[in-house]
C-alpha cells in the first residue's frame, strides 16, 4: 500500500511547522501562530505535539483524509510491533 508522502517523508519539524502555521489552527494571543511559534513552543521537546498538529494541519488543508492518515498510522504501529517481537 502506498501512502501520501507528506505522511511518508514529511520533511524537518521547521517544515511541519510551516505546513501548521498555513494551516491556521493555532492561536497565541488571538494571532495565528507563526512557524516560529509553533516550533519553540515546548522547551522540554514535546516535540509530539508538532506531529499532532502536522497531521491535523494536513486534514483542514485537505492534503489528506482522515482515513489516510488513521491507515498509515495502524500500519506504522503494526510494523513496529511485529519487527519488536
Amino acid at each position: 500500500m502506498e501512502f501520501n508522502r507528506f505522511l511518508t517523508a514529511p520533511g524537518t519539524f521547521k517544515d511541519m511547522c510551516a505546513l501548521i502555521e498555513e494551516a491556521q489552527i493555532l492561536e497565541v494571543d488571538g494571532k495565528f501562530a507563526t512557524a516560529q511559534q509553533i516550533f519553540n513552543y515546548s522547551p522540554t521537546g514535546e516535540l509530539y505535539r508538532i506531529q499532532e498538529w502536522y497531521l491535523m494541519a494536513l486534514t483542514v488543508l485537505g492534503k489528506v483524509t482522515q482515513e489516510e492518515i488513521d491507515r498509515f498510522l495502524a500500519q506504522s504501529l503494526f510494523k513496529d510491533f511485529t519487527s519488536n517481537g
